[in-house]
Parts: structure tokens; C-alpha cells; sequence
């Protein structure tokens, strides 16, 4: 195992696991649902299945036990028209989130940095 995936593994451990996943992933769509610029994106998505790949997704870019196995940040994203600022409100609650329940600023950052290297992938409008 590399160096920067012992790192990552630490971070799924270091945060709790899946239970602290799992409570971020909640609070955060809570922010996300709250704000009147976002919440009409997500007015026809399942957001029970949405919760599961976002934390499914967070569970894999922090080194956790299993793999990402949804559809492509493409993919997943076409045609939602999504804009920069959209991208970084709801980049900013993931991170506010993360602050909120203490997650160490290592791991905020390297998430933070997931999260910006996607923009390309995600922002379409």
C-alpha cells in the first residue's frame, strides 16, 4: 500500500467511519435542500439513493472499505446545467459541514480538493 493510501485509509478512520459519514451526508443535503438557489435542482431527485452514492462516494475519496461504484461525475451530471457558483455553495456546505463535526483541516482539505478537481466535470452552464 502507498504512502497516500494509508493516508486516505486514515482519513475514513480518523473521522469515525461510517457512522460519521453518514451524519455529514445528512446535514449537509439538509444546507443543500435549505437554500432557495439549490433546492429546486434537487426537487425530482431521490434523495434517499442521492445520500447513498454521496456517501458512498465520500466513503471511497477518504480510503474507506469499498469503491465508488455509481455513474461518472458526467455522466451523473449532464444536462443539470449546473453553474460555478452552484459548484462552490454546495462545495461550501460539504465544508462547513465538515468544520461543524470537527473533521480535522488534513482531511477537509483533501476533500476540498477532490471536490475542486471535479468542477470541470460537474459545472455545465
Amino acid at each position: 500500500m502507498t504512502t497516500e493510501e494509508l493516508t486516505a485509509a486514515s482519513f475514513y478512520r480518523r473521522i469515525g467511519g461510517g457512522p460519521a459519514l453518514q451524519l455529514a451526508v445528512s446535514e449537509f443535503y439538509d444546507l443543500v435542500l435549505a437554500d432557495e438557489e439549490l433546492k429546486e435542482s434537487f426537487a425530482t431527485t431521490d434523495m434517499v439513493q442521492l445520500k447513498k452514492h454521496q456517501a458512498a462516494l465520500l466513503t471511497s475519496v477518504l480510503g474507506g472499505p469499498s469503491a465508488y461504484e455509481g455513474r461518472d461525475m458526467v455522466d451523473a451530471h449532464t444536462g443539470l446545467d449546473i453553474t460555478e457558483r452552484q459548484f462552490l455553495l454546495v462545495r461550501d456546505y460539504l465544508v462547513s459541514v465538515l468544520w461543524k463535526l470537527h473533521v480535522p483541516v488534513d482531511i477537509i482539505e483533501a476533500v476540498n480538493s477532490t471536490v475542486m478537481s471535479l468542477q470541470g466535470s460537474i459545472v455545465t452552464a
